[in-house]
């Protein structure tokens, strides 16, 4: 699992930044849409997060109020943002540089990173 950017598709593999981009965004999409166990691991941190915020804090601490129950909620927000925002690109960093080594296979000689890369 590693985060991978546009940047180094972009050097890696010749590709534009709007190509990048448009990798990064359809393989996380698609990522979030399957269902196997990646997908069963994001749905139990998202439901974790959420019930924390919820119900958990509450429950948990029912004498807190305002900042205290706010902060109290913060790592049910975190773990939720996590779970939302950051797992999804890091598993699906495989098909990111899967589908950007193709199209920069496609791409051929007309790119001299995708060459450079691709010459051994």
């Amino acid at each position: 699992m590693k985060w991978i950017t546009s940047k180094r598709l972009q050097s890696e593999f010749g590709l534009s930044w709007a190509e990048a981009e448009q990798i990064i965004r359809e393989q996380v999409r698609m990522s979030d849409r399957r269902w196997d166990w990646c997908a069963l691991l994001i749905g139990t941190l998202r439901l974790t997060g959420l019930l924390w915020v919820f119900v958990g804090a509450k429950s948990a601490f029912p004498s807190a109020h305002g900042g205290r129950l706010a902060l109290l909620e913060l790592p049910g927000l975190a773990v939720l943002a996590f779970a939302h925002l950051v797992l999804p690109r890091l598993l699906a960093g495989g098909a990111i540089l899967g589908v950007a080594k193709a199209r920069g296979v496609a791409c051929g000689e007309s790119c001299p990173a995708a060459s450079k890369h691709f010459s051994s």
